[in-house]
């Protein structure tokens, strides 16, 4: 697992600082001795890389999204881990009886406090190896910054992150580190068109490019 964490957080910091890199250059040029400043133009390519991503975009690509990712906390680990391997993914929401979300269960925490342990999975409740708890769980707004969904993220040594509905004020969905990395990617690909629109018309067409010489 550390493994993978560092995998996903080695893309993370490479795109971020391929960020700034590509920000600071969409707005300082240097031609010869001459420094030309070059606003952001105003076409969609420009739009798109000036949006704010939020977690409710990454939630947009989110596997989780087409998939049944909760589970009752007194269902058997057995039954979670089944659901994991048959999506593909790593982490299920835990809902109590009246369907709320009430924690997470994780592959890590079916290692940790089962199989290392060798308890039976079939005999275990998922209420006996979830994260619950206001002061345990993770929680990020549908309306957060993909920056900040990936602070939380990161602080927390986890890779999974539920969303709460701010319209509803419950929790009532999941992103992995994986989607984020997905928009933060989209970002970073919004970035380059702008600058490549920009680039077409080059310091000979200042007026159509939007350059201005200091």
């Amino acid at each position: 697992y550390n493994f993978i964490f560092n995998y996903y957080y080695i893309i993370i910091v490479y795109y971020l600082n391929m960020f700034r890199l590509n920000n600071f250059r969409s707005v300082v040029k240097t031609v010869g001795r001459r420094t030309i400043i070059n606003p952001a133009p105003a076409n969609a390519a420009a739009l798109n890389a000036a949006k704010v991503y939020t977690a409710a975009d990454a939630l947009q690509q989110s596997c989780y999204l087409r998939i049944d990712f909760k589970i009752n906390e007194n269902a058997n680990v057995y039954d979670a881990m089944k659901r994991m391997a048959a999506h593909h993914i790593g982490c299920l929401a835990v809902t109590n009886n009246t369907g709320e979300i009430i924690g997470v269960v994780s592959e890590r925490d079916y290692l940790c406090k089962v199989a290392l342990l060798g308890r039976n999975s079939r005999d275990t409740t998922i209420s006996a190896i979830c994260t619950q708890g206001e002061s345990n769980l993770v929680v990020a707004d549908d309306t957060d910054e993909i920056e900040t969904c990936m602070e939380k993220v990161l602080g927390r040594d986890i890779r999974h992150l539920l969303i709460r509905n701010t319209e509803t004020g419950k929790i009532d969905n999941l992103l992995s580190i994986k989607d984020l990395v997905k928009v933060i990617v989209s970002m970073q690909q919004a970035k380059i068109d702008a600058l490549r629109q920009t680039a077409v018309g080059g310091v000979t067409n200042r007026e159509n490019a939007g350059l201005h010489e200091i």
